[in-house]
């Protein structure tokens, strides 16, 4: 009797493996893992956005100003840096429209000098993430805005040396560039794109002049609201213009400010 219900449980056991192992679909070792497809235009236009504007674009334009001391040359300095922000974000929707992966510069190296051996690519791609994000952005923003100003200004000047204003306006447009940083973020993210080769460069061509008549739009406003010294002597301008401006809310701005900055993380 026992015999006869063990073996009966065993035969309706197997039954029910069977059947679940029909309903489950076959995976093989060979099946390559995939990225779901999620993003669309509007997806990226915001996600190229929300990184790109930062906390320094409200905390310290001062900066730009103080080096120039001139309204018209500011508003000039902005649109430029974003227009030359725009065409290296193009240049990169061209690679990222022939190289598929996601990960930017990291998947574009492994593409590149992945040719040469099998784990070439691997080994410099992993090398420039950790030395781009622990020295190279972090160390490089000073000397290259100074050295950048000081030779290349040298090189097309005669031998006294190029001018200090313009010295200082070459440090500021270069400097001015990081507010645009943010701008190959998309290219991180290629493989959840739907329809890659169009969306990239689209959302691109709307993200980034968003940004710059963002950018330009909020500089007008601070010179509308606060005279040139009021602006110099602040450390945070956008709570400056917010005290002269509005007022109550100035409590709530620091906040907005850090979740701006916690968004381009």
């Amino acid at each position: 009797l026992f015999t006869d219900i063990y073996s009966s449980h065993n035969r309706q056991t197997s039954r029910k493996s069977s059947v679940q192992s029909d309903s489950l679909p076959s995976v093989s070792c060979t099946d390559e893992i995939a990225l779901k497809r999620h993003l669309n235009l509007w997806s990226g236009v915001c996600f190229i956005a929300g990184i790109t504007i930062g906390s320094g674009r409200f905390v310290s334009p001062e900066g730009v100003l103080k080096y120039t001391e001139s309204v018209g040359l500011c508003l000039i300095i902005w649109v430029v840096s974003g227009i030359v922000a725009l065409l290296g974000a193009l240049c990169f929707a061209e690679i990222g429209a022939v190289i598929p992966g996601s990960g930017a510069e990291l998947a574009y190296m492994k593409e590149g000098i992945g040719s040469i051996h099998e784990r070439t690519g691997d080994i410099f791609a992993y090398l420039f993430n950790w030395t781009n994000t622990l020295i190279l952005k972090p160390a490089s923003a000073a000397v290259l805005v100074m050295s950048f100003a000081e030779y290349f200004l040298s090189g097309i000047m005669d031998a006294c040396g190029p001018p200090e204003t313009l010295v200082k306006i070459t440090s500021v447009f270069t400097l001015r560039l990081w507010a645009y940083d943010g701008w190959n973020s998309l290219n991180s993210v290629t493989e959840e794109l739907k329809n890659r080769k169009r969306n990239l460069w689209l959302s691109i061509v709307l993200a980034l002049p968003y940004v710059i008549i963002l950018y330009l739009l909020i500089n007008i406003s601070y010179f509308t609201v606060m005279d040139k010294v009021t602006l110099l002597n602040s450390n945070a301008v956008a709570v400056t213009w917010d005290q002269v401006a509005i007022g109550p809310v100035v409590r709530a701005l620091p906040i907005l400010i850090s979740i701006s900055a916690l968004g381009g993380c």
